[in-house]
């Protein structure tokens, strides 16, 4: 599931910085079967816990592991939305200089998406450590970005729906940033038993 995901995101972005109608329609069309996926594992998900009875590490992954289906299934869908906002900028056939600001994000979110796989998928607390190290800077390169393309709708308004196109897609990939974090929090969940997650509330503690 999780290479198909993988799969998605490389063809969204693939999609996007060719302008390319055929990435994005596999987007599209892949997304059904990650959401047929998700199912299953929630389905085996149960069972195990049903059948099995799993204690301490065994519970707390197959728990963990039900999330990440719908973590993934969640991530598929911002990719489908990218997919959707490129084909309206290919129908638009509008140069928008700005757009190439994107690129080296799409890179990052990227590789973001690989380390927060491998993480769980190893237990690798290193690793999980490394990915929410990145999200905040990553997620606020993604939020300028929405904030950039706002400040010039007002400014090109004959370009105004390329542009709240870009913001969707910006936004799209801060939601992915955030769920990268939460995959690597998971993998430190499995390996430790703790839960990291909202850990500046105080309310939390």
């Amino acid at each position: 599931m999780a290479n198909l995901v993988s799969r998605n995101f490389g063809n969204a972005r693939s999609g996007f910085t060719k302008r390319d109608e055929d990435f994005c329609a596999a987007v599209i069309a892949d997304d059904e079967e990650v959401d047929l996926l998700e199912k299953q594992v929630d389905r085996a998900g149960t069972d195990v816990l049903m059948r099995f009875q799993p204690m301490v590490v065994d519970l707390r992954t197959v728990l963990a592991t039900v999330k990440l289906a719908s973590q993934l299934e969640r991530i598929s869908d911002y990719t489908v939305m990218i997919a959707r906002r490129t084909r309206h900028l290919i129908t638009e056939d509008k140069e928008i200089e700005e757009a190439k600001h994107l690129d080296g994000l799409f890179d990052s979110i990227q590789k973001l998406f690989a380390e927060a796989i491998a993480s769980f998928n190893e237990v690798d607390v290193a690793r999980a450590g490394w990915v929410r190290g990145r999200v905040d800077a990553l997620a606020e390169q993604a939020s300028n970005l929405v904030e950039n393309f706002t400040d010039l709708i007002e400014e090109r308004s004959f370009a105004s729906r390329a542009y709240v196109g870009l913001m969707a897609i910006a936004q799209s990939l801060e939601e992915i940033t955030y769920l990268c974090g939460s995959i690597a929090e998971d993998a430190i969940y499995i390996a430790e038993a703790r839960d990291i997650r909202h850990a500046g509330n105080q309310m939390a503690e």
